[in-house]
């Protein structure tokens, strides 16, 4: 990731650069690509199904927590059920693939990229005409891929407010759509990040 990039978006924004990097450190952490180059990504099941409720129990199925506890069928036409939370991202894809045999390319709404893992449905409002091409436009490179992910910070108000009043509970709140001790995890995250710089 570029510090050019981050100190240009900081400066426009009048935010603190410190504090951008300690936020992207803490939500973008690590590379957003794989080690075999493809991007990562994150097929939130849970969401498919609410769109796509005929698929629950034949193809997908949610536990508990429902965000986080996702099941697909593999091979799709047999009854043997893996987990696609893994930390391998081939159940990512083969899940997305799954998916994707049943509703085309509309499967890229409900998959998050990149090192942000920015939600696929976020495509208008960032300036692509689909998710497919938002996902291909990330993949190309690290730079369009941290390019997507200032342009979608930069796309709410909120959340460059909250970075330019410095209100990183309004921030954490917004980003992740978390309360309750959720906040705190990541508030220590970003303290410790902001204290390395």
């Amino acid at each position: 990731m570029s510090d050019t990039q981050l100190i240009e978006f900081a400066n426009q924004n009048n935010i603190d650069f410190k504090l951008l990097k300690a936020v992207i450190a803490v939500e973008a952490g690590g590379s957003g690509f794989n080690s075999d180059g493809s991007l990562k990504i994150r097929i939130e099941i849970h969401i498919l199904l609410e769109d796509y409720p005929y698929m629950n129990n034949r193809w997908f199925k949610v536990g508990t927590p429902k965000y986080l506890d996702h099941y697909y069928k593999f091979p799709s036409y047999s009854n043997l059920w893996r987990k696609v939370h893994t930390g391998n991202q081939w159940d990512e894809y083969t899940a997305l693939l799954t998916a994707a045999f049943q509703i085309q390319n509309k499967v890229f709404e409900y998959a998050s990229f990149g090192k942000f893992q920015i939600m696929g449905f976020h495509y208008p409002k960032l300036g692509f005409s689909s998710a497919l091409e938002m996902f291909s436009f990330m993949s190309q490179s690290d730079s369009n891929d941290t390019q997507t992910g200032l342009r979608f910070i930069k796309s709410d108000w909120n959340l460059v407010s909250a970075l330019q009043q410095r209100d990183l509970i309004r921030f954490i709140k917004g980003y992740n759509g978390v309360s309750g001790n959720s906040v705190q995890v990541y508030l220590d995250r970003f303290n410790q990040e902001y204290a390395k710089l």
